[in-house]
């Protein structure tokens, strides 16, 4: 309702309602028994910027394949500035919680992929940008941990983001070994875990990036 947002929002309610018009002017909101959402237009949106992405269409296919071969949701995170933004999913048959959706905002500390992503900056803009987050990891622990994920190729998330939610990453890169975004798979600790997770989980995701990489030569 209009009372909510002028609630929360610091401007007052005719600049709220001229936000609003124009938002729905332009298809993003719709207005429904006196209340706004988000208009089903906005799909449109997300999957031409789904298809901006390198290689996009290979990476769908082999992101299903890693999902298909562990039953596990896989997803591919794009950094946005200084966030992990998840720009495609792929469902396995053992899930039953769907752990992050398309469009969300993960952190960069705390989840594999945003790990990935954090490894690819200096040390001084993990610091800084660590300061920032609200979070009890150390930054001496944060950089001892990226600095393996360089060495590594890989990043683990053990319940760090969310109980029970444990993710591997890998990192794809271009021809010219620039970084394009990180393909992770997330599940629940009773199949993510122990040598599952460091040795048979890990290997099927680096092979599914070293897949991608290779489609975008």
């Amino acid at each position: 309702p209009l009372s909510t947002l002028d609630a929360r929002a610091d401007l007052s309610r005719g600049a709220i309602y001229n936000h609003l018009a124009t938002l729905r002017d332009i298809g993003v909101v719709v207005k429904r028994d006196q209340k706004y959402y988000p208009s089903l237009r906005i799909y449109e949106t997300a999957e031409a910027a789904r298809r901006s992405l390198p290689g996009t269409e290979a990476a769908r296919k082999h992101l299903w394949n890693l999902a298909d071969s562990t039953g596990e949701l896989g997803a591919i995170a794009v950094k946005e500035d200084d966030i992990a933004i998840v720009g495609d999913l792929s469902v396995g048959q053992l899930v039953d919680n769907l752990w992050v959706s398309l469009g969300e905002e993960l952190p960069l500390h705390s989840t594999a992929a945003g790990k990935i992503i954090l490894a690819q900056e200096s040390d001084s803009y993990i610091a800084g940008h660590h300061d920032q987050a609200d979070d009890s990891v150390a930054t001496e622990a944060l950089l001892e941990e990226v600095k393996t994920v360089r060495l590594q190729g890989l990043a683990f998330s053990r319940g760090e983001y969310r109980d029970d939610q444990y993710s591997v990453a890998a990192p794809v890169t271009d021809q010219n070994d620039e970084f394009v975004y990180a393909v992770t798979l997330i599940g629940p600790e009773s199949r993510l875990s122990g040598k599952s997770l460091q040795q048979d989980v890990a290997g099927l995701v680096v092979n599914t990036a070293n897949q991608i990489e290779r489609s975008l030569l």
